[in-house]
């Protein structure tokens, strides 16, 4: 595995993958297995973006140069430098792992820094597995879901993004164990696909000027998505001894198969649910069975009526 430099372009290989970076932008990444291409060239957005406390973004600055350099065969950087803002893209190539690294960082002279986001643009034949909101699948034939930014861990739910395609993935993934907080950014145009990972600033941040300090792996797997969210799940599994906590799960556990969120407390919905599937592997959210609506009025747990006669059922 190496990185080599081709003029202002960086091209990381590996067993399993080819990269390009043109700039910060990754335009190319290639499963070497199935020949799959999974990213597409992209003039908007603009690939390394400063996001702000007020939802505004800095894209390309005025007067701004951009310059790749190697630092050796495993590592390189692409610097960003503008009137009004310092960005940077540290790359390297883990030979542990094969995976291919990649940290944004940067700092702009205004304040109200957020976080820094690194756009990847997607090919129209990729289909995307996002752990948001638990769970959303988007393809380009699909206009659900439309454009969002769902934030880790409330509505990003594992931090990392799988693209599927003839049998082959990349798997976009974070082994951050200091609970720094990101978010994925979703934009969809004319069914082309875009996510920006960030790495968001511990604030207060009406006078921050900078973001960073988040690694992000990128790899390719052979079979589909499931080898690669079984990597993730592993890891996290030994990172933080899960299966030690799983041990004191009650039996009922591991039978769930099908879970119902948001359900209201309506008995025929018992009834219902029992004729198409077995109910000892059934999990429902039961979202309204207080005196009050929900998510207001906290803490008081006084049942419903209907609430008291579902659970009853």
């Amino acid at each position: 595995m190496n990185i080599r430099q081709e003029d202002n372009a960086l091209i990381a290989e590996s067993p399993a993958f080819i990269a390009r970076f043109d700039g910060p932008a990754l335009t190319s990444f290639v499963d070497r297995r199935t020949g799959a291409e999974f990213c597409r060239p992209a003039d908007s957005p603009f690939p390394l973006e400063l996001f702000y406390l007020h939802k505004d973004t800095l894209g390309p600055d005025k007067g701004q140069r951009i310059q790749a350099k190697l630092l050796s065969d495993l590592a390189a950087r692409v610097l960003l430098v503008g009137n009004d803002s310092d960005r940077e893209l540290f790359i390297r190539l883990d030979p542990q792992t094969g995976d291919l690294c990649v940290r944004p960082s940067g700092r702009g002279a205004r304040r109200g820094v957020a976080s820094i986001r690194w756009n990847i643009s997607f090919a129209r034949q990729v289909s995307l597995i996002l752990p948001c909101v638990n769970g959303i699948l988007v393809e380009a034939d699909r206009a659900f879901p439309p454009n969002d930014r769902f934030p880790w861990p409330f509505r990003w739910n594992a931090q990392l993004a799988i693209a599927e395609r003839d049998g082959a993935a990349l798997m976009v993934h974070c082994q951050d164990t200091s609970w720094k907080f990101k978010a994925l950014n979703l934009a969809r145009a004319e069914g082309l696909t875009t996510l920006g990972f960030e790495a968001e600033q511990v604030g207060p941040l009406w006078d921050n000027r900078g973001a960073g300090g988040v690694e992000w792996r990128l790899n390719a797997y052979e079979g589909g998505w499931r080898p690669a969210a079984s990597r993730y799940r592993d890891w996290l599994g030994r990172t933080y001894g899960l299966e030690g906590k799983r041990s004191h799960r009650p039996d009922w556990v591991d039978e769930i198969s099908f879970c119902v969120c948001w359900a209201p407390a309506n008995r025929d919905l018992l009834d219902a649910l029992a004729r198409v599937y077995p109910p000892g592997r059934t999990l429902i959210h039961l979202s309204q069975w207080r005196t009050s609506g929900y998510d207001i009025d906290y803490p008081d747990y006084r049942a419903s009526d209907d609430g008291r006669a579902f659970m009853a059922r």
